[in-house]
């Protein structure tokens, strides 16, 4: 096991055998001998060299590195029949780099190329084997270009929004086979609201809250380096409610959207929006429990009822038990009330509810005029439907304090009689329900404080009762006692609303209000009482007045509002009263 040559003759006098190692195999031993030779009788110490069996070293290379960034590249070694490898060294030596364990690192401080081997070393020092010629590039530091310019298209308020900001990213003396790490950053953080960017990820998502304009600033650091600061516009759009209904109350609308569900906005002091809180919102909410199947609605006071399926549903207000569960416990969403055959229904202004039932009209609620049962008992409270009119009714129209139907081609009205809400000389209350003269095959009745309004004759319009805010319509100032025509309805109306002094019309698809604009509830930009139909706007399908609030439908669907917004009723986010209309948002 000797290494190089021994000249002349060789005596081998004893060999001393001392191990080196530890046995491990019951086969495998790794020694290191020594023995003693001499020549004409002499003898001399002789220490042959070892030669331990060879190691294979492979190094498996890696991404380029840049400089002053640290690297690893993994290696291994195998084979020497078992031997220990007790350590590695570089050949030649690179001191800013190591060989340890199962990896090659270190961190190199200038570029270029770097070739060396990994040599594998036995307890003593001595080599055992080592790899092949190894290269290392190393790349320059690592350059990240400025971000550039990018135009984002409009986003919708609370739409799902995502971009990713690596796809701008252009890095230099990186190794394409790197994923650069870096840290993102937003300035400010909170722009435009709802969306986030990623620290990591680089990706701006999230739902936008707000609309508007919004400018922010996007920078990526690592490596030692930044793309710097760079500015980017996102606008919001607002999202505008498309409804198939709406009905305005007192400080507070709700409308049926085009899914079928209700949403209401504005005051909830007693939950009459309907989403189980009584906190106020100045945008649309969700009415809990009723996402679709609601072809009708009616809000009156601060209590609203809705048709769904058939079944009519109320909540909100409930102090002179208007709600009709029997109770005059506040509802803060939907109870059912009647649950089926239910096709009109009407809540007035003053804590009582009508509807339609199977061709009947039955009400509840506050009764001290009469208006809920017409008998000359009127005051005593109806806390759950009572039947007024049997039989013959297609629709119904609950005022301040008297109610009035459509009845087998007739308008029938109870309650209240003063200012000639009856259309009589009457003026003591508790009516019984009594017809309405003048009126030629009508089909639909709006009541108000103390006027009504009918459509009649394939489209007229003709009112009666107080006019002393211009709510006839017929360009005076006074009471009527009998039916009088409104200037220039003589026919094409399609839908009629009253409020308790204003009343609005939508004629040959233009939105027309009259009466009392204290609010600036006409819509014609000021706060002057009208006595004849004004236009707000044309392409207009539906309309509801309210008490200082109304609101109408475009062909389009889209719900519009005008009027007192004091409590958030027009449902633009703002409390700002508006003397003309304004889209309602979607949320």
């Amino acid at each position: 096991m000797s290494r190089g040559r021994i000249l002349g003759r060789v005596s081998i006098a004893a060999l001393v055998i001392a191990s080196l190692a530890s046995p491990i195999s019951a086969q495998d031993y790794y020694y290191r001998y020594k023995g003693t030779w001499g020549a004409s009788g002499g003898t001399t110490p002789v220490t042959p060299p070892v030669t331990p069996p060879a190691a294979t070293v492979t190094v498996s290379s890696g991404v380029k590195p840049n400089v002053g960034q640290p690297f690893t590249w993994p290696m291994s070694a195998s084979g020497a029949n078992g031997a220990p490898i007790a350590g590695y060294a570089i050949d030649p030596v690179i001191p800013e780099i190591t060989a340890s364990g199962t990896n090659i690192t270190g961190t190199l401080a200038s570029a270029g190329s770097y070739t060396f081997q990994v040599v594998a070393l036995d307890s003593e020092g001595d080599e055992m084997g080592r790899s092949g010629n190894v290269t290392l590039e190393v790349l320059p530091p690592v350059v990240l270009n400025p971000l550039p310019d990018r135009t984002f298209t409009a986003i919708d308020k609370g739409s799902d929004f995502s971009f990713d900001f690596k796809t701008l990213l252009d890095v230099d003396n990186l190794d394409e086979a790197v994923t650069p790490v870096l840290t993102w950053t937003k300035t400010p953080a909170d722009q435009p609201p709802g969306l986030a960017l990623g620290e990591t990820t680089g990706i701006l998502s999230g739902k936008p809250t707000q609309a508007g304009t919004y400018n922010f600033q996007v920078a990526a650091s690592g490596y030692d380096t930044t793309t710097g600061p760079k500015s980017y516009t996102i606008n919001v759009n607002n999202v505008y409610l498309d409804v198939t209904a709406i009905s305005a109350g007192n400080t507070m609308t709700c409308a049926v959207t085009t899914a079928g569900g209700v949403k209401c906005w504005g005051n909830n002091s007693v939950g009459q929006l309907g989403d189980g809180t009584t906190t106020a919102s100045n945008v649309p909410v969700q009415v809990q429990g009723l996402e679709s199947g609601v072809s009708a609605i009616s809000v009156g006071g601060a209590t609203t009822c809705v048709i769904q399926s058939g079944a009519m549903k109320c909540w909100g207000g409930n102090t002179n038990y208007q709600v009709g569960d029997g109770t005059n416990t506040h509802r803060t969403s939907p109870v059912t009330i009647l649950s089926s055959g239910v096709s009109s229904i009407s809540v007035g202004n003053n804590q009582h509810t009508c509807a339609v039932h199977n061709g009947a009209v039955k009400c509840w609620g506050y009764n001290g005029n009469g208006q809920v049962d017409g008998s000359a008992n009127g005051g005593s409270i109806r806390q759950t439907p009572h039947t007024i009119i049997a039989s013959g009714a297609t629709q119904v129209s609950a005022g301040h304090a008297t109610s009035c139907a459509v009845v087998s081609g007739s308008v029938q009205c109870w309650g209240h009689a003063g200012g000639g809400i009856m259309a009589n000389t009457v003026i003591y209350d508790k009516q019984p329900p009594t017809v309405v003269s003048g009126l030629t095959s009508p089909t639909a009745v709006a009541m108000g404080e103390q006027h009504a309004c009918a459509i009649h004759n394939s489209g007229a319009v003709r009112c009666w009762g107080y006019g002393t805010d211009g709510q006839l319509g017929n360009g005076l100032w006074t009471n009527q006692t009998t039916t009088v025509p409104v200037n220039g309805l003589n026919s094409g109306v399609t839908v009629l609303s009253s409020a308790p002094y204003t009343t609005c019309a939508v004629h040959s698809g233009a939105l027309k209000c009259w009466g009392r604009n204290n609010s600036g509830q006409i819509g014609n930009g000021n706060t002057t009482n009208v006595n004849v139909p004004y236009t707000v706007f044309s392409g207009a399908s539906e309309v509801e007045a309210g008490v200082g609030v109304t609101c109408g439908k475009t062909t389009a669907g889209r719900a519009r509002c005008w009027g007192n917004n004091s409590a958030g009723a027009l449902g633009d986010g703002t409390n700002t009263n508006r003397l003309t209309p304004v889209d309602v948002l979607a949320l």
